[in-house]
Order: C-alpha cells, then structure tokens, then sequence
C-alpha cells in the first residue's frame, strides 16, 4: 500500500483577492512537491481566475 498523496488546498477566493502575480507565486508554493508539470495547471487556472474577477466585478 501506498501512502496516499494529500491534495493541496488552493482557496480561489483568497486568490482572487491577490494580483495575478501573487496569485501565480501562491499557486507554485501549493504546488512545489507536485510530482507532475505545474505550470499548464498554473496557467489555465490563472485564466479561469481573471475570468471570474471579471465577472465578480458589478457592470456598471
């Protein structure tokens, strides 16, 4: 048996607050012991971020 990995926890509203370099910092210290690639991960969850930040805002 193998020691299950532990998810890391990525709390996106906290995220959302941060500017999207910090957001990007953050997400590679989560993610420092993933054994897999990081950065498409980073990337595309980035995006979906400035997605709903732009969506959060209220239109004026």
């Amino acid at each position: 048996d193998q020691p299950a990995l532990s998810e890391p926890e990525i709390d996106l509203e906290a995220l959302m607050e941060l500017s999207t370099e910090e957001q990007k910092t953050q997400l590679e210290a989560i993610l420092q012991n993933c054994p897999h690639p990081t950065e498409p991960f980073i990337s595309e969850l980035l995006s979906q971020l400035k997605k709903l930040r732009r969506l959060s805002r209220p239109q004026k």
